[in-house]
């Protein structure tokens, strides 16, 4: 994220990388229309790295908080608006397998912020 932020500097786009947890008062930091795009460590992946990572806690905060997750599931009350079918390389072993990358809309989004008319990933 840092690499990329330069480039979004002149169209007044602010890129930031921090916890979900820094985010904990929405109203405190965040302006009308910002966009919080979250990637948590997926649920059910080996993701050593990680370990101690609160799902459920992850997505109570995020059921209260305008935002946008990536994830290969999510609870049913999040919408799916974007998916892509993926190889992926495991850390751990450097076996490979398909998964579905899914980009999920948080069901806060619906009273706080406009949607963006085109999202484009990857």
């Amino acid at each position: 994220i840092q690499d990329v932020a330069p480039v979004y500097k002149e169209t007044h786009i602010e890129v930031d990388s921090r916890s979900y947890k820094d985010y904990m008062y929405w109203d405190d930091i965040c302006r009308y229309n910002d966009i919080v795009y979250c990637d948590p460590p997926y649920q059910k992946t080996n993701c050593g790295s990680y370990s101690g990572f609160d799902s459920d806690e992850f997505w109570q905060w995020a059921r209260q908080t305008p935002c946008y997750i990536s994830e290969y599931t999510a609870p049913n009350d999040f919408e799916c608006i974007w998916q892509k079918d993926i190889n992926c390389l495991s850390r751990n072993d450097g076996s490979s397998y398909s998964a579905t990358e899914k980009l999920f809309k948080s069901p806060a989004c619906d009273s706080a912020v406009r949607h963006p008319k085109q999202l484009s990933l990857f």
